[in-house]
């Protein structure tokens, strides 16, 4: 799991039907870090975390669809 310094969760996710177009995925994600000189480092770490879990869930979604 994450150290003890940091979190990550996801929060919230919601799909809405878009008819033959497909759905809108929307989800909420949520870290914290517990305070110091190390958050400054591992924040920017956190928004590539995020960036990734994108990435890969849209990936995901083409290759189910066939798109």
């Amino acid at each position: 799991g994450w150290p003890a310094a940091m979190s990550l969760m996801l929060v919230s996710r919601a799909f809405t039907a878009l008819g033959d177009a497909g759905c809108r995925v929307e989800f909420v994600l949520d870290y914290a870090m517990t305070g110091g000189a190390l958050d400054a480092l591992l924040e920017p770490v956190f928004g590539q975390i995020a960036a990734t879990l994108v990435d890969s869930f849209v990936a995901r979604a083409e290759a189910v669809r066939g798109a």
